[in-house]
Formats: C-alpha cells, sequence, structure tokens
C-alpha cells in the first residue's frame, strides 16, 4: 500500500531516535570536527570556483596552523642545551601567529573574491616553500660535541630536508597544476644551492684549489658529495613528477566533475519549470464546480465508511479519506522552489514537491478513469474491448473503494451526458455493468451497506 502522507514515528521509535542523538560517540563527534576543519567539500558549491578555493585556502590554514606546532615541537627538542635555539624558538611564536593571523584575514575578509583567494592561495605557497627552507637550513647547521671535543653533525638535517617534501605535498593539496610547478620550480633551484653550500659546503672544500677550474670541476663531478646531491635531486624531481601527475589528474577530473554539475543544474532548472508548467496545468483546480466539490465532500465520507467496513484501521480509513480529495486539499508549490538559492536544497524540496504531485495526479487520472467508464456505459460505447482494457488497469486499495463509491456518485449525479439517475436505477446499473471493475469483496461490502451510502449521499445533497 503506497502512504501519501508522512506520519510520526511512535514513542518508542522516537524516544529512541532521541536517545541515540544524545550518545553521539566520540569518533563520530571526532569526524565532524575533522570534516570541518579538512573537508574540502564540506558546505560548498563544488560547481563555484571562488566557493572550492576558499574552502581550500581555510584547510590549508588549518595546515600550516599543524605545520607551524610542528616546526615549534622541533625547535622546542634541538634546543635543550643550547641557549640561542631557545631564543629562536622563543622568536617564533609572534612569526606564527602573524603568517595565520594575515592569512586568516586575506581568507575571511572577502571569501567571495577571486582574485584576493587565489593571492591567499600563492602566499601560503610560498610561506610553505620558504619555511621548509628555512627549518632544513637551521636543523642542518645543528652539531654535537663529542667527549673528546670534535664537532659532529647529527641527524637533524634530515628531519629538515623531510619537511621539504611536506611542503610541496602541502602546495599540491590544491590541485592547482600552476601554483605547483611554480613552488617546484623555486624549490629545486633553492634545494640545489643549498645543496652546495649547506648539505656540502663546496665552497669551503674546493674554494681554494689553484689546479684550474677544470680540475676543480672533475674533482666535485667525481667526489662522493656530489654523487649524493645528484641521487636526492632525482629523487626530488621524481618526487615533484609524480605529485604533478595526480595534480593533474585531480585538477582534470575535477574540472569534468564541475561540467557535469553545470550540465545537471541546467537539466534540474529545466525540468523544473517542465514540471512547474505540467503540474500547473493538470493540476490546476480553479475552475472546479460546486457541484464537483459537493460530490468530492461525499466520496470522501463514503470512502472513509467502506474503508471501515472492510475492517481498514482508523488511519488508513482517514488516509483513504484524504486521498478521494487529495486533488482539492493539496497544491504543489513550486513558485518558491525557484527562489531556493542552495541547489542540493532546491532538489530536496522539489523532490518532496513532485511526490506530492505525483499523488494527485494518479487520483486525477483515476476519477476520469471512473468518469470514463460511466460516459461508455451510459451511452453505450463501453464494448468488450474496452471493458477488458478498463479491468486490466492496475488499482491500489484505495482505488477501488473510492472507485465504486465514485460510480455511485457519478450515475446519480447530473452530468453533461446523462441525467441523474434514482437509487434503484444506480444499484441496478452496478449490478449490471459496473461489478465487473472492482474486487468481489470490496463491491460485495458496498452493497451490503449500499443503504447507508444511500443515506449518506441524500442528507448532503439535501444540504447541498
Amino acid at each position: 500500500m503506497f502512504h501519501l502522507f508522512k506520519h510520526q514515528n511512535d514513542d518508542k521509535n522516537k524516544e529512541m531516535k532521541d536517545d541515540s542523538n544524545n550518545h553521539i560517540s566520540f569518533r563520530e563527534k571526532l569526524n565532524k570536527s575533522m570534516s570541518n576543519a579538512f573537508g574540502f567539500e564540506s558546505n560548498i558549491d563544488i560547481s563555484d570556483e571562488t566557493q572550492v578555493l576558499y574552502r581550500r585556502n581555510v584547510v590549508i590554514k588549518n595546515v600550516i596552523f599543524l605545520t607551524n606546532l610542528l616546526y615549534t615541537i622541533i625547535l622546542f627538542v634541538i634546543s635543550f642545551g643550547d641557549s640561542s635555539n631557545w631564543i629562536l624558538t622563543v622568536l617564533l611564536f609572534p612569526v606564527t601567529y602573524l603568517v595565520n593571523r594575515t592569512l586568516k584575514k586575506m581568507i575571511f575578509t572577502d571569501k567571495d573574491d577571486l582574485a584576493k583567494q587565489k593571492i591567499a592561495m600563492y602566499v601560503a605557497c610560498f610561506y610553505m616553500f620558504l619555511s621548509s627552507m628555512l627549518v632544513y637550513l637551521k636543523l642542518k647547521n645543528q652539531f654535537t660535541t663529542s667527549s673528546d671535543g670534535v664537532s659532529n653533525v647529527v641527524i637533524y638535517g634530515e628531519v629538515g630536508y623531510a619537511m621539504l617534501y611536506v611542503s610541496l605535498v602541502v602546495v599540491s593539496l590544491y590541485q592547482d597544476k600552476k601554483a605547483l610547478l611554480t613552488i617546484c620550480k623555486w624549490l629545486l633551484v633553492g634545494v640545489t644551492i643549498l645543496h652546495f653550500t649547506v648539505t656540502y659546503n663546496f665552497t669551503e672544500q674546493y674554494g681554494h684549489a689553484s689546479q684550474g677550474i677544470w680540475i676543480l670541476l672533475k674533482e666535485i663531478f667525481v667526489s662522493e658529495q656530489f654523487k649524493d646531491i645528484v641521487l636526492r635531486t632525482a629523487v626530488l624531481i621524481l618526487f615533484m613528477a609524480a605529485l604533478y601527475v595526480n595534480v593533474s589528474i585531480s585538477q582534470y577530473l575535477m574540472e569534468e566533475r564541475k561540467r557535469e554539475l553545470v550540465k545537471r543544474k541546467d537539466v534540474e532548472d529545466d525540468f523544473i519549470n517542465v514540471v512547474f508548467e505540467m503540474f500547473k496545468v493538470s493540476l490546476d483546480n480553479t475552475y472546479i464546480s460546486e457541484q464537483e466539490i459537493s460530490d468530492a465532500n461525499i466520496l470522501a465520507q463514503m470512502s472513509y465508511k467502506l474503508a471501515n467496513y472492510l475492517g481498514l484501521k482508523p488511519s488508513m480509513c482517514e488516509e483513504c479519506k484524504k486521498y478521494s480529495r487529495i486533488y482539492l486539499d493539496e497544491q504543489v508549490d513550486l513558485e518558491n522552489i525557484k527562489s531556493i538559492t542552495n541547489k542540493d536544497v532546491q532538489f530536496e524540496k522539489l523532490r518532496e514537491e513532485t511526490k506530492i504531485g505525483s499523488v494527485i495526479a494518479k487520483r486525477q487520472a483515476a476519477r476520469r478513469r471512473i468518469d470514463y467508464i460511466v460516459r461508455n456505459h451510459v451511452q453505450g460505447a463501453a464494448s468488450p474491448e474496452f471493458c477488458d482494457k478498463m479491468r486490466r488497469i492496475s488499482q491500489s486499495e484505495f482505488d477501488q473503494i473510492i472507485g465504486i463509491c465514485d460510480v455511485y456518485i457519478t450515475l446519480r449525479s447530473m452530468k453533461a451526458y446523462k441525467r441523474p439517475y434514482s437509487h434503484e436505477q444506480s444499484l441496478a446499473a452496478l449490478n449490471e455493468d459496473f461489478k465487473q471493475y472492482f474486487d468481489s469483496i470490496i463491491y460485495d461490502r458496498f452493497i451490503n451497506f449500499i443503504d447507508e451510502f444511500k443515506r449518506i449521499y441524500e442528507e448532503s445533497d439535501i444540504e447541498g
């Protein structure tokens, strides 16, 4: 059975639902918080380039905040035993605060301005680039003194070197090939300079050679340090290439997705207009006569009674009564849908209205079917083929209940193609012509209580 209206849940289900809402797990809360902070498509229209970039800036700002915390932890760890590092660690706080504050202001002040969002993107990218370079430079120059007084380089530099890769990953989150390629170029040049001046101090080792430039270059090229630089650079370029390919694919898929969404929105707009015009024409009840309204009121009473006589629950009887006159009581409101700016909300509202519209249209079709059947029988045009065709049309239980009541009311009412039948004439016509269209149980129950339906019709007719 197809239900027409939303019913409230019973008390037990409602209590269970409320109880579940009051006991949201910590994991669900954490997932929601993470989605709000780091979800790239949280509460945005992905077909809007400005909204997408704004949301990415918000996420990257949060990532930069975490990165700054990591920088602080790293410097805090290496500060033990070195007072100069404590000074740098303390001075880092206002710098990172200023960076986050500036980014926040740039992102949130004009979130609908695409140009300013792009500026914020490049500021964030270059900050990641410069900060990772500076952290690497600082960590590479950390020394520890052994028991014999000789200074040795410790592994802090490799941690700083890893941050260069982290900065590239963060930049790639923008899924912007141009921004990533720009940072890759700058980073490759900067890292190469650092390799020759910081990672391995070639200036100190080969800056005073007197053998000549070619012999000096030969010594550099065959040195183990240069081989290490080549390997580091090759791995870095490979990593950059992999990121660039990934970003290129992601950006292409995003553009395709945006185009599909734009097409879908165009189709949705056209669909709304078509549905609106269709419902406006087919469901218009402006020109329903007083006689039709009176017949609908009688039909509602009869339908409720017959449903009750068939043993249906009171709620189902009431639903059957509402369904019988739904075309009078319910309206499809599509005018307000057009003014909704959020497309997802608009589409959901459209679905709700079209569901109501489909039920109204179904009820209207059932009304026309009954009138068509009665007309053909009264005019003598009901051939065996016509009767067989009408019988094969699928009907719900409600359609059967309402339909037989509608036949009786139509026979007794004045129509353009017939005069009103008396009760006896209507009963005879029902037994002779219309019994074949209805379920035997429903038909027999209607006939058994035909005097009650006669009373409802005649009392309503007198009142009218």
